[in-house]
């Protein structure tokens, strides 16, 4: 027996992937690890970073697919027992990431099998110890940060960044922009030997400029890249002179997601950044932002005291003065998981006859709340109404560009929970606007009604549920409710 449990540790430490499933058992206790051939890929390339033969290496494939166990939490672990003398540095896009990352980095180092597996690394003593550093009786080290964090007087022979930015955060410029100055300034400068050290960013990819697509810009890179389904034939090295022939359709992991439970993720996530975030290929912002066949169509005998709610939106000119652009205010009606556009009023107007038309438009139409962009003039109209009358307003910051708010927005229209009237006076002069941004000339009425569809989705009430991908009972209420049947 004795025999046999020094076999079982000779194997895990020789073996990256037999520690991999043993990190996995000591963290999940009794649930199974379902293996699949794109472990073995990435165990593949994290050998060859440590045997010195990749500097660069980059790893993108979609979320829960054990990237962060193998390559934040194994392999640091497995590298720590080989080399206790060597300095490690972990990051991630938040500090409560990252911590929970190093907590379960220590759980293994105590764990009693991985202190049988490697006798000779001593863990220093608990003063020396925190959440974020690890260190090592042999002058080792593992050091957590979070993305932006300041890495002053620490270095590294290898850095690990695991999902450098967070999903919804990556839409806008500032934050990437941060997180791309952070590695040039940051981490680049941290590597103890910039000749013969590594950096590995593991990530879902999440925009063109995020950091993978940055670095790619900046230097030369070993790229592993795992989309959710193939999106060309490929030969995958696995290790030991053996490969997985990929072919273009192929899905990345089928047991665990087939592929009407992927194309689920597209019709929540949008095509935007279900391309990015799943197919690890971001959509270059540009082109129509929205498609004229994701509308759907209103019955023409739609009746809209059968709406739940009705909401307005106000994008206000940046001036209120002679001959400036137009002010829109778009009306929307909402029944369960569905928003249908009831009305576009687009107009220009001073001050004075502003403030009147806001106020007026909202009594005509019973709005329960008027959103207005809490910038430009509309700051000073939303102080004004708020003291002066008794609409329900709220503010808007918005925190995106315009394409970026568009982008999206789109998902909840390619969803199909959006719905246009058939006819309308308004209704050309709308839709040439919205199908040919960004181009367009004026982004009045698109920054109206991104404006409604981001806060209806995100910052009003939680009105998103099982619905929203098209629960057979729900679509069947919402359409009697409509007055009318729709085609699916």
């Amino acid at each position: 027996m004795m025999e046999n449990h020094g076999t079982v540790r000779a194997i895990i430490q020789d073996d990256l992937k037999a520690h991999i499933i043993k990190v996995f058992e000591t963290l999940n206790g009794a649930a199974e690890l379902m293996n699949n051939w794109h472990i073995d890929a990435i165990i593949y390339y994290l050998m060859e970073c440590y045997q010195g033969n990749i500097k660069r290496l980059i790893i993108t494939l979609p979320p829960r697919h054990l990237k962060s166990l193998c390559t934040s939490i194994a392999f640091p672990t497995w590298v720590m027992g080989h080399k206790p003398d060597h300095q490690i540095i972990c990051a991630s896009y938040s500090d409560d990431l990252a911590t929970s990352f190093s907590r379960d980095r220590r759980k293994v180092l105590v764990s009693a099998s991985y202190k049988k597996t490697f006798p000779k690394i001593k863990i220093g003593p608990k003063d020396k110890n925190t959440e974020h550093e690890i260190a090592t009786s042999q002058g080792g080290k593992c050091i957590t940060s979070s993305v932006g964090g300041t890495l002053t007087g620490k270095g590294g022979n290898l850095i690990i960044i695991d999902d450098p930015i967070k999903t919804g955060e990556s839409m806008t410029e500032t934050e990437r922009n941060a997180v791309n100055q952070w590695y040039r300034e940051t981490v680049y400068t941290r590597l103890n030997d910039k000749k013969n050290d590594s950096i590995i960013i593991v990530m879902q990819r999440t925009h063109e400029d995020d950091l993978v697509g940055h670095v790619l810009d900046l230097d030369s890179w070993t790229v592993l890249n795992l989309p959710a389904i193939a999106q060309e034939d490929q030969r995958i090295p696995l290790g030991n002179d053996k490969f997985h022939e990929w072919f273009e359709g192929d899905l990345l992991h089928e047991e665990r997601e087939d592929y009407d439970l992927i194309m689920s993720h597209k019709k929540v996530l949008g095509t935007s950044q279900f391309s990015a975030q799943y197919l690890q290929s971001p959509i270059p912002p540009g082109g129509n932002a929205i498609k004229r066949s994701w509308v759907k169509r209103l019955p023409k005998d739609f009746d809209r005291n059968r709406c739940d709610k009705i909401w307005q939106s106000w994008d206000t000119a940046a001036e209120l003065t002679e001959g400036a652009s137009y002010s829109v205010c778009t009306t929307w009606g909402i029944i369960e998981a569905r928003a249908a556009l009831l009305h576009v009023l687009r107009v220009q107007l001073l001050y004075p006859e502003l403030r009147a038309r806001v106020l007026k438009h909202a009594r005509i139409w019973g709005a329960e709340r008027v959103l207005m962009e809490k910038a430009s003039s509309g700051l000073a109209l939303l102080q004004d109404l708020i003291r002066s009358s008794h609409i329900n307003l709220i503010p808007i910051k918005p925190r995106l560009s315009k394409l970026e708010r568009a982008e999206q927005a789109s998902a909840v229209i390619e969803a199909g929970r959006v719905f246009f009237p058939e006819e309308a006076d308004w209704l050309a002069t709308f839709e040439r606007e919205i199908f040919s941004f960004p181009s367009c000339v004026h982004s009045d009425q698109v920054d109206s009604m991104t404006q409604f569809l981001l806060y209806w989705q995100h910052g009003g009430p939680r009105i998103l549920n099982a619905n929203v991908i098209g629960i057979s009972s729900g679509r069947n209420t919402f359409y009697s409710r409509m007055g009318g049947s729709f085609p699916d």
